[in-house]
């Protein structure tokens, strides 16, 4: 399902269940035994909502940072493997050859296997890595000639470690997800926070199923883009493979 009609489902429901609750508690709950607490209510509801957004907001905009560095970094490893297949042309054959290919071999594995696998949440498996390692294993090997080759020689091993640090810094932020503590924290947060508004008295019946209601959806509609941005190769805002495919698309020609 889209990601856009799903968020606007979940927005939907659970503002219709809070307006369900606003008229089943009005019928309970006279008007006047909860404007009694009106002044009570409102401090706590100001504290609790504002502890509740400072976290929320701190969460989303780590986020956001989360899924720019990945895409960042999706570039600098792809610009690594393009350098590293530039400078293998100045060394000696048989390894200049099979460095070029490799290359062109890391690009197609991530953009055909590890993405699909990020994506979707799953392991990744050992090829990416072990390509780069037969390439690094490739340049040890050389025995360079002259200043020339040593000096394009040490450029390969410099870009393919940068081309792995890149990896492992992808790799790593596939797997990340939000601490359970901290989702406990957010909806429990958000519960409370929906519920304080049930208490104060003082709106009509209409205003008062419009305030709750609404507070419910923005909560609501938050907390689902802080899922959807939990892993930055997948849901919404998701990184695509596109340095990669430009990659491929480059060498090729």
């Amino acid at each position: 399902m889209n990601v856009y009609v799903l968020g606007l489902l979940w927005v939907l429901g659970v503002a219709a269940i809070a307006a369900g609750l606003v008229i089943a508690l009005r019928k309970f709950i006279a008007a006047e035994k909860r404007e009694e607490h009106d002044e009570t209510t409102g401090g706590v509801f100001t504290v609790v909502d504002g502890l509740h957004a400072v976290l929320l907001g701190f969460v989303l905009i780590s986020l956001f940072d989360a899924v720019g560095t990945a895409d960042d970094g999706s570039y600098q490893e792809a610009n690594g493997v393009v350098a590293v297949y530039w400078a293998a042309d100045s060394l000696p054959q048989p390894a200049a050859s099979r460095i070029r290919v490799l290359c062109l071999s890391y690009a197609a594995t991530v953009v055909d296997d590890e993405w699909p696998q990020m994506t979707n949440g799953r392991p990744i498996g050992d090829e990416g890595a072990t390509e780069i390692n037969e390439m690094r294993q490739l340049v040890a090997e050389v025995q360079s000639t002259d200043d020339w080759q040593r000096n394009r020689q040490a450029e390969v091993a410099n870009q393919l470690t940068t081309v792995y640090q890149a990896r492992q810094a992808r790799l790593e932020a596939a797997n990340e997800r939000i601490n359970p503590i901290l989702w406990y924290s957010l909806i429990i947060g958000g519960i409370i926070s929906v519920g304080l508004t049930y208490l104060f008295g003082g709106p009509k019946l209409v205003t008062h199923i419009v305030v709750v209601s609404t507070f419910a959806a923005v909560l609501t509609l938050l907390l689902f883009a802080t899922y959807e941005l939990q892993n930055p190769f997948s849901g919404g805002v998701r990184v695509s493979p596109e340095a990669f495919e430009s990659v491929i698309q480059q060498l090729r020609t």
